[in-house]
This record gives structure tokens, C-alpha cells and sequence, in this order.
């Protein structure tokens, strides 16, 4: 049976956190064509086009680490995945780890998880799988101490720079005594001829807008280390998007190409680019991910350590 930790007792400040998480938590706006979430610094959308980057996404990272995993955990009994985007990585973690309670954690369902309770399909989802709405800037709705491993990854986009330690103190707040804490974070490319220069120059001035930090790839170590936890180690990987022979490259040049349109809504609403400017940088940006002498380069880190 499916063990659901839920935190004991709550204070006053515990349940006012908890009725502000229902509130900010799903309520989903369409701007400039694309659905997103509402009363939230995540600054992509939240729809059918952006689950199939981000599942593609999950292929590049499994592609360019060998595997889904970095900490050496070995049969856990519960997971937490923190920021689950479309369910994907916690769905694959049940079923590997089929001993183990996996709960996803985000603002919204997976749009899988929908489909599958819509069509009377929920046999298709693991049983020891679960999904937990809530905002995670507000604190995780979980006892001390529930998890053996709880991971989180690319939300470089999502979590303003000033908040990124509470976040992670509240992951190795829930972990229990010997478990692992796992972050995965990219840094903004580097690289590229005018066009994507251009691009990055408007993902930094996107990310200043949100105070988000774009070399986080840089400091997960670091944030695993100040928030207490021992034995860290990290592996890091960058890809050059003109390598054809490297698959991870290949997907990463997708990655960014569908990056730029998801990343469009917001840039137009902040009055960065036209519609019709981004529209053309993407397609010069294209022909420079594949150009050798314009370099362009994707460096991502996984950090993971172990709690006290």
C-alpha cells in the first residue's frame, strides 16, 4: 500500500504556507498562444508542446549521464522528485525501483497523469507512483525525515536565486538520516555565432528581470554543502551542439531550438523581442547550432550528497 508522509502537526505559519501553495498552485493562463501557469516565476509554459521538449529533454540528460541516477542509492523505500514536470522521471523511478513510494511534486499535474485518470486508464501508471500539487517555494508538505532520495532538476527557470537555499534545505530537511539529496542544473550556453548570441542575450535579460540565476550548473555542489549535507560529488558534462556523432548533442540542439519558442511568450510580454525578431533568431540560430567554428556549448552538473 501507498505511504503518504504528510507533515504531523502545523503550526499557524505552517497552514497559512499550506493555504497560500492551494492557491498559487495550477491556476493555468494562456499568453501569446501558450498555456502557463499563473502566479508563479516559471517563466516557460505548461502545455502539450512543452511536455514533449521536456520529455525529450529527459532522453538528452539519460543520453549525456548514461542513466537517470547519479547518487548511489541502492533500494529505497521512498523517492521524492521534486519539480516532476510531466511525471516522466518519478513514473521510470517506481518502476525501477518497484519497492519504493515515488511521489512528483509540482505545480501542476502531468498531462499523463490526466489522460490516464480522463480514459480509465490508471492501470498504466505505476501503483507506487503518486503526484503532490503544491508550490515548492512555499515549503515541501512532508514529515523530517520521509525519503531516502530526493532529486530535483532543471529548474534553473523556476526558482529565483534568493530562494534556491530554503528549497534545498527543505529537500535535506525531508530525507531521512543517510539518504540522498541529487540536483541537476544546466548552465546558459556559451558560443554560437550573432543569432544566438542575440538569444542569450535575451535569456539573461530574462533571467534578471526574475532574479533566476543562469549558472546554476556552477553552484549545486555548493547549495548541497551549505544546507548540511556530506559526501558530495558531482559530475559535470558539456556538449558542443555541432557534434553529429554525439546523440546528447544532436538532442540538445533540439532542446535549445524548442527552448527559444517556449521561451517566447515571456520575452515578448516583457517587451524583449517582436514576435517576428524571435522568429527569424531561431531560425538563424539553427543553422548556427550545427556550424563547428561558432562552438556553442551546453554545460550541465549533477550534484548529489548524503545527509548526516
Amino acid at each position: 500500500m501507498f505511504r503518504f508522509f504528510r507533515r504531523n502537526k502545523q503550526s499557524k505559519s505552517d497552514q497559512n504556507t499550506a493555504s497560500r501553495t492551494e492557491q498559487a498552485s495550477g491556476r493555468l493562463v494562456v499568453e501569446a498562444g501558450r498555456r502557463r501557469v499563473a502566479d508563479a516565476p516559471y517563466l516557460l509554459p505548461a502545455d502539450f508542446d512543452e511536455t514533449n521538449r521536456l520529455d525529450m529533454q529527459h532522453f538528452m540528460l539519460r543520453t549525456a549521464f548514461h542513466g537517470d541516477v547519479m547518487a548511489p542509492i541502492t533500494v529505497p523505500q521512498a523517492i521524492l522528485d521534486v519539480g516532476c514536470g510531466t511525471g516522466r522521471w518519478a513514473r521510470e523511478q517506481a518502476l525501477r525501483y518497484n519497492q519504493a513510494n515515488v511521489i512528483g511534486f509540482d505545480l501542476v499535474e502531468p498531462q499523463a497523469d490526466v489522460i490516464a485518470r480522463q480514459i480509465d486508464a490508471l492501470g498504466s501508471i505505476p501503483s507506487n507512483y503518486v503526484f503532490v500539487q503544491g508550490n515548492a517555494l512555499q515549503g515541501l508538505p512532508f514529515s523530517d525525515g520521509n525519503f531516502d532520495y530526493a532529486h530535483m532538476r532543471f529548474l534553473a527557470l523556476a526558482i529565483p536565486e534568493a530562494q534556491w537555499m530554503r528549497l534545498v534545505g527543505e529537500m535535506a530537511r525531508v530525507t531521512k538520516p543517510g539518504g540522498w539529496v541529487e540536483l541537476v542544473e544546466f548552465n546558459t550556453p556559451i558560443g554560437g555565432g550573432p543569432a544566438f548570441q542575440r538569444v542569450i542575450q535575451l535569456w539573461n535579460q530574462l533571467g534578471d528581470t526574475f532574479k533566476m540565476d543562469g549558472r546554476n550548473a556552477d553552484h549545486v555542489a555548493q547549495r548541497l554543502q551549505m544546507a548540511g549535507l556530506t559526501h558530495i560529488d558531482e559530475r559535470r558534462i558539456a556538449v558542443n551542439t555541432a557534434d553529429r556523432s554525439d546523440r546528447a548533442a544532436r538532442m540538445a540542439a533540439v532542446d535549445l531550438d524548442s527552448g527559444i519558442e517556449s521561451s517566447g511568450p515571456a520575452l515578448i510580454k516583457l517587451g524583449l523581442v517582436s514576435p517576428d525578431e524571435l522568429t527569424a533568431l531561431r531560425m538563424a540560430a539553427r543553422e548556427e547550432y550545427a556550424q563547428p567554428a561558432y562552438n556553442v556549448q551546453w554545460q550541465f552538473c549533477a550534484a548529489f550528497g548524503q545527509k548526516a
